[in-house]
């Protein structure tokens, strides 16, 4: 399950990532099976069982989801040292279906940022250029990032939201529908090209 990448078209990177090519996220299985600590044959369980679904039927069943979210206007998410509320006024939830992705598997909108308001802690690390992020605790006031913190590489975590003016915003919320994952990524190619769209939360559909 793993092809060295290869020369290509590059891609800009957050801090400390470096250049690297736009098929480099081939070798990402491998990566999260060390630092999601789980075995190999784990791992490729979770890919395939992500990839190999029945799309036809999920994606209507996605669709369905998405439809009664656009009849709403605001989203709270509340939990274990969580609560956190934002608007979602004029915005459309998109499905994910696997149409241009695999594995895929989510249904996204975009927050109003000036309506951020709470806090949200991730129960699962985060994952940025080979380095774990555990407890991470961001904190809105208003709108803007007030707290930001991480049990390790808080330093680092730091320096990613230091990356350029927008890296302390938020540009999406996305329910995951893939409940076997079992780390938050937050090094996909979005992320790569843009840091400010890796402050997302993950809920179970």
């Amino acid at each position: 399950m793993y092809w060295p990448p290869t020369s290509g078209p590059r891609v800009k990177s957050p801090p400390d990532v470096g250049s690297r090519p736009a098929d480099a996220w081939c070798g990402r299985p491998i990566r999260h099976q060390r630092q999601a600590e789980l075995s190999r044959p784990a791992v490729t369980d979770m890919f395939f069982n992500a990839a190999l679904l029945d799309w036809s039927t999920a994606s209507q069943k996605w669709q369905q989801i998405a439809d009664q979210l656009n009849q709403g206007s605001h989203v709270r998410i509340a939990g274990r040292d969580t609560d956190l509320s934002f608007s979602v006024a004029g915005r459309r939830w998109v499905v994910l279906d696997g149409k241009l992705n695999l594995p895929d598997g989510e249904i996204f909108t975009a927050p109003v940022n000036r309506t951020l308001q709470g806090h949200i802690t991730f129960e699962l690390p985060g994952v940025l250029s080979d380095r774990l992020m555990h407890n991470i605790r961001l904190a809105w006031d208003k709108g803007e990032l007030v707290e930001a913190s991480a049990t390790t590489n808080a330093s680092y975590l730091h320096q990613i939201l230091a990356t350029d003016a927008g890296a302390r915003r938020v540009d999406e919320f996305g329910n995951g529908t893939k409940h076997i994952a079992s780390v938050v990524d937050i090094a996909d190619n979005q992320c790569a090209r843009r840091p400010k769209s890796c402050i997302r939360s993950a809920q179970m559909l």
